[in-house]
């Protein structure tokens, strides 16, 4: 823990700040995931899946920075409940790939519908402009830090 205390102290104080806020909002984002339809590992996956497309598990595994044999178990539950399915890799018809299904897309969706609840109530007293400009500096952020993990680029509309 000094570790981490020591390196934030030795940082520009609006960065520290902003580290700290984050850990806070992720903190309390936590209290949320009870009425998720999947844990939160899933989550990931999933969205990996709806924002990237079809996956091969070593390429998720590659993304998430886990085992294949973690990704794998995780898939076949997935699989199990009908989120996932598997397809034959076009470029290489001896491999898999996993796709998210209409399922795995409706859990996604009712993971998003629990933070909006609970998001709304939070917000409701926030000037518009401040609650977009909060989206738009988030998804700046995160696109900035997938970026820079090298991590694939979201679909397109027009691939979707």
């Amino acid at each position: 823990m000094c570790i981490f205390s020591c390196v934030l102290q030795a940082t520009d104080s609006r960065l520290r700040s902003l580290v700290l806020a984050l850990y806070d909002v992720a903190v309390h984002a936590r209290r949320f995931q009870s009425r998720d339809p999947v844990d939160t590992a899933s989550i990931r996956l999933l969205s990996s899946l709806q924002h990237v497309g079809p996956m091969r598990p070593s390429d998720l595994a590659g993304l998430h920075l886990l085992d294949l044999s973690t990704i794998s178990r995780h898939l076949r539950g997935l699989e199990e409940e009908g989120y996932v399915q598997r397809e034959s890799d076009p470029d290489d018809g001896r491999a898999i790939r996993f796709v998210l299904t209409d399922a795995g897309a409706a859990a996604l969706d009712a993971v998003v519908a629990n933070r909006v609840a609970a998001l709304g109530g939070v917000l409701e007293n926030w000037p518009a402009a401040d609650r977009d400009q909060l989206g738009e500096l988030l998804r700046r952020l995160a696109d900035d830090l997938s970026a820079d993990a090298g991590c694939p680029a979201p679909k397109t509309q027009e691939s979707k």
